[in-house]
């Protein structure tokens, strides 16, 4: 049941852990120093990686290093692919070895780092938690100080500031990624669009990395509606979060510090019920007045914490009375044409030593909408591309007129 536990936080916090990025101020080509043959070997290994094709990456990783176990890019990558196929030991000792064959390796620091952050499953358990988050952040910040476009460290100091208390430390994060303009314009505006589409004082239940990270980071760089509280579901299953939450976001959590901290992961007939499960419902039972929604939510997950809801655009709303219509077109209507915004760029530059398997797919997708290349049937792009561009896709603007309300 523990090691079930841990592979299920695990998983579900997996979409915190990588951005979409345009970042200005790119590092040179990290590859650089290798021979060629390493390097094209290194550059295949990744586009697998960033296809999501993770075993065929971690035997393309593997194979590099059977010929030289000295190559610190290798050992990371295969970390990660063993990482995202669930393999954790695994993962955790290539990314230690990594860092020990040279400590001054910025995305070496970064990823073993990151590995400590007991949320994820990965730490080694003779350590306290406190200890390994401390290290984790001086790691973190080594790498940021050796390489400032490292986005992947602001990601993860977020939360291990929060976990400290140090909500100054952990909203800083953010307020840099902005500064440093990691994120598209595109990604930015999706981001207002949710917030925008939100009533006064709302409570919107994010899902993911998209649909959290760039509207944090709005509310605090530019102000952009600060009343709507943004609850990020994957970390609702830690306490130091959810005490979080019901503290500084005043979000109307009715159990007290200590029957938050124990609160368990249960399993029941119908599957399943996180810790977070079990605090959706009681914010829900306890918002009164207050409008709820669910951003990038399965519908099927929101089933099981309301009885009725409607889609109003990129929101969906919680109703505590039956709704004629599940989709609110109105609404949605008026959203696209008064509330939301899409600037698309005139030209897009693709980074092409960007390491992130988000980014990169971002990119091609903000290509082919600034050039037009033709989308499916279905509005969207085709391939490898379809998740982003549906993200896209519903934001407004030209594209989501393409959609049948």
């Amino acid at each position: 049941m523990m090691k079930n536990k841990k592979t299920i936080l695990a998983c579900a916090l997996l979409g915190l852990i990588l951005l979409f990025a345009g970042c200005k101020s790119k590092t040179d080509d990290p590859y650089s120093h290798y021979t060629s043959e390493v390097r094209n070997q290194l550059e295949k290994a990744d586009g697998l990686f960033f296809d999501a094709r993770f075993p065929e990456a971690q035997k393309a990783y593997s194979e590099i290093l059977e010929t030289d176990e000295n190559c610190v890019d290798a050992r990371i990558g295969l970390g990660r692919s063993l990482r995202y196929q669930g393999e954790l030991e695994g993962a955790t000792r290539e990314l230690k070895k990594a860092y020990e064959k040279d400590k001054t390796h910025p995305r070496a620091c970064l990823y073993y780092g990151k590995s400590l952050m007991p949320w994820l499953g990965m730490a080694p358990k003779d350590k306290p938690e406190v200890e390994l988050v401390e290290e984790g952040i001086e790691l973190m910040e080594d790498a940021l100080s050796k390489d400032a476009a490292l986005f992947d460290a602001h990601t993860m100091l977020w939360p291990a500031y929060l976990y400290k208390g140090d909500v100054k430390k952990a909203n800083s994060q953010l307020v840099a990624m902005v500064e440093k303009s990691y994120f598209p314009q595109a990604v930015l505006d999706y981001g207002y669009n949710l917030l925008a589409g939100a009533d006064e004082g709302a409570i919107l239940f994010s899902n993911g990395d998209m649909d959290t990270y760039p509207l944090i980071a709005l509310q605090l760089s530019e102000g952009t509606r600060t009343d709507v509280k943004v609850v990020n579901i994957s970390l609702l299953n830690l306490p130091w979060y959810a005490v979080y939450v019901k503290d500084h976001l005043k979000v109307p959590v009715s159990l007290s510090e200590d029957e938050i901290n124990s609160l368990k992961p249960a399993q029941t007939d119908e599957g399943i019920v996180l810790v977070a499960d079990i605090l959706i419902d009681d914010i829900i039972g306890n918002a009164g007045d207050v409008s709820v929604y669910f951003a990038m939510v399965p519908e099927e997950k929101i089933s099981r914490h309301c009885q009725y809801f409607s889609r109003e655009g990129l929101l969906k709303r919680v109703k505590r009375e039956p709704v004629e219509k599940v989709f609110d077109r109105g609404k949605a209507i008026k959203n696209v044409n008064e509330v939301y915004r899409l600037n698309l760029p005139e030209e897009v530059e693709v980074w092409t030593s960007n390491l992130s398997p988000l980014t990169r797919p971002y990119e091609m997708i903000f290509y082919k909408l600034r050039y037009n290349i033709p989308r499916n049937r279905a509005g969207f792009c085709p391939g490898r591309y379809d998740r982003g561009c549906t993200y896209l896709s519903q934001e407004g603007g030209r594209s989501i007129r393409n959609l049948r309300v």
